[in-house]
Protein backbone atom coordinates (compact mmCIF):
# COMPACT_ATOMS: atom_id res chain seq x y z
CA UNK A 1 0.00 0.00 0.00
CA UNK A 2 0.96 3.26 -0.99
CA UNK A 3 0.70 7.13 -0.35
CA UNK A 4 1.66 10.08 1.93
CA UNK A 5 1.66 10.10 5.38
CA UNK A 6 2.25 13.01 7.73
CA UNK A 7 3.52 12.49 11.18
CA UNK A 8 3.86 15.45 14.07
CA UNK A 9 6.32 15.12 16.98
CA UNK A 10 8.81 17.34 18.91
CA UNK A 11 12.59 16.45 18.74
CA UNK A 12 14.47 17.29 21.91
CA UNK A 13 17.48 19.32 22.39
CA UNK A 14 20.17 16.15 21.72
CA UNK A 15 18.06 14.93 18.93
CA UNK A 16 15.94 12.17 20.05
CA UNK A 17 11.96 12.28 19.48
CA UNK A 18 10.09 12.46 22.10
CA UNK A 19 7.49 9.70 22.16
CA UNK A 20 4.46 11.52 23.35
CA UNK A 21 4.79 14.58 21.60
CA UNK A 22 3.93 12.05 18.13
CA UNK A 23 0.60 12.26 16.37
CA UNK A 24 -0.23 10.50 13.32
CA UNK A 25 -1.52 13.60 11.08
CA UNK A 26 -2.76 11.57 7.82
CA UNK A 27 -2.03 8.26 6.65
CA UNK A 28 -3.09 6.17 3.80
CA UNK A 29 -4.49 4.06 5.68
CA UNK A 30 -5.45 2.90 9.75
CA UNK A 31 -3.44 0.08 9.75
CA UNK A 32 -0.09 1.68 8.58
CA UNK A 33 -0.54 3.70 12.07
CA UNK A 34 1.25 1.76 14.57
CA UNK A 35 4.40 1.16 11.81
CA UNK A 36 4.44 4.78 11.30
CA UNK A 37 5.29 5.82 14.81
CA UNK A 38 7.66 3.17 15.58
CA UNK A 39 9.53 4.68 12.55
CA UNK A 40 8.99 7.80 13.98
CA UNK A 41 10.36 6.66 17.92
CA UNK A 42 13.76 5.29 16.56
CA UNK A 43 14.54 8.33 14.39
CA UNK A 44 17.63 10.34 15.63
CA UNK A 45 17.91 14.49 14.08
CA UNK A 46 20.72 17.16 14.59
CA UNK A 47 19.16 18.89 17.43
CA UNK A 48 17.75 22.61 16.50
CA UNK A 49 20.33 25.05 17.46
CA UNK A 50 19.57 28.86 18.63
CA UNK A 51 22.48 30.76 19.25
CA UNK A 52 24.58 27.37 19.57
CA UNK A 53 22.31 25.79 22.21
CA UNK A 54 20.32 22.88 21.85
CA UNK A 55 16.42 23.36 21.65
CA UNK A 56 13.48 21.61 21.40
CA UNK A 57 11.73 21.78 17.75
CA UNK A 58 8.43 20.66 16.38
CA UNK A 59 9.03 18.83 13.58
CA UNK A 60 5.83 17.89 10.82
CA UNK A 61 7.16 15.01 8.62
CA UNK A 62 5.70 13.72 5.33
CA UNK A 63 6.55 10.16 4.44
CA UNK A 64 6.19 8.77 1.34
CA UNK A 65 5.43 5.24 1.29
CA UNK A 66 5.82 2.71 -1.44
CA UNK A 67 4.00 -1.29 -1.80
CA UNK A 68 6.68 -3.63 -1.66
Amino acid sequence: MGGIALVRFVVDSTGRVEPASIAVVSSPSPALQEALLDHVRSARFSAGRVQGRGVRVVMQWRLTLRSR
